[in-house]
This record gives C-alpha cells, structure tokens and sequence, in this order.
C-alpha cells in the first residue's frame, strides 16, 4: 500500500478509490518540479512526503492525498510535472468526504484554495494558517460547516478571476462567516513565484 500510516476508504455505493502507484525512482523529478517551477520551498516538500501527503507516481506526477478525519485516505489530486502539466483526479475520489490539507494542524484560520500547489503556496506566505483544497471549485464543500460549528475563521482564498470570484461569493452566500481573502496575483502560487 502507498501510505501504510492511512486507511484506504473503500465505500461499497461508490467507484473504488484507485491511487496512482507510488514510484520514487520519479521523487527527485516532481520535487525539482515543485522546488523549481512552483518555486515551494524544499522543507514543506519534504514535510508533506514525509507526512505521506505528497508522493510521486510512475508518470512523473505529484500525487497529493485527500483525507478524513486526518487518517481516512478519500482521494488524490494528481499535477503533472512534465513539460505540459495536467491537473486531474485518482479515479473514484471524493472530495465531498475529505480534502488536501497543509499547515499549521493547531491553528484556527484556514484559507480555502483551489488546488493543492496553491494550498501549500498559501502555507509559504502564511505559515500560521491551515490550507485546504477543494481540489477544483465549489460554493459548498460538504465538510465546510464542520469548521465555521468550530468556530474557525474560514477565508476562501479562490483564484483572483472570474471563476473564483463568482465562487467565492456563492461561499459566503451559502456561509455568511466565510470571508474572502483574494490573491494579488491571479492563484497563490504566482504569488510565491513573484516574491522579490
């Protein structure tokens, strides 16, 4: 099994989860990738492998892992690394179930974002924060309302165009605490890769 420290949730109503195959011979690729092209720094990298929510497959992606409950694998967001990278889904993940999530696991702010990179780009300007990825966008994310009963402040860092505007707003429409916190570039990984 890929992550031996997580169950594989395997729901009987729906598709089997299938994670990609984990391959190391491809790790030093993907976090060159990510060191630099995403410009993340190489200790949340290896933070995030070491955690088990960040790992490589045979084709060269970045696999990173939805959970439950921080133990129950749902999902993976799937970002290739190659000269024309490509954004997808293991098949059978269900992002109503769980979510990639970075940062501080204390901390009583989290930031929504739209992508995993994004998420972690997120943790390298604001290391105090949670991040989370919604792995695409949604207006209600299932598992949304379990923060805002815990009385997290909840921002929704969606990219800064059409789409995560309108998002956004449907979230704070649908959750009046939600807040919006929107990037000075268009996602927060071109905000990482522009800091002087």
């Amino acid at each position: 099994a890929p992550h031996s420290q997580y169950t594989r949730l395997m729901p009987s109503k729906r598709k089997t989860l299938v994670l990609p195959v984990k391959d190391n011979t491809n790790l030093s690729k993907v976090i060159h990738y990510l060191v630099s092209k995403r410009k993340i720094t190489r200790p949340l990298i290896n933070a995030l492998y070491n955690s088990g929510k960040l790992y490589a497959d045979k084709k060269n992606n970045a696999i990173f892992i939805l959970l439950k409950n921080k133990n129950i694998v749902v999902g993976a967001e799937i970002h290739g690394t190659n000269i024309k990278p490509w954004k997808g889904m293991a098949f059978g993940s269900n992002k109503n179930l769980g979510y990639f999530c970075v940062g501080k696991e204390n901390s009583k702010k989290i930031t929504i974002c739209e992508s995993a990179i994004d998420a972690i780009s997120f943790i390298e300007l604001e290391p105090a924060y949670m991040a989370i990825s919604t792995s695409g966008v949604t207006s209600n994310p299932a598992w949304l309302n379990l923060f805002i009963d815990r009385n997290f402040t909840v921002y929704c860092g969606y990219d800064a165009d059409k789409t995560g505007d309108y998002f956004a707003h449907m979230m704070m429409k649908n959750c009046p605490a939600v807040k919006r916190l929107r990037p000075q570039k268009k996602d927060w990984n071109d905000v990482v890769r522009n800091v002087e």
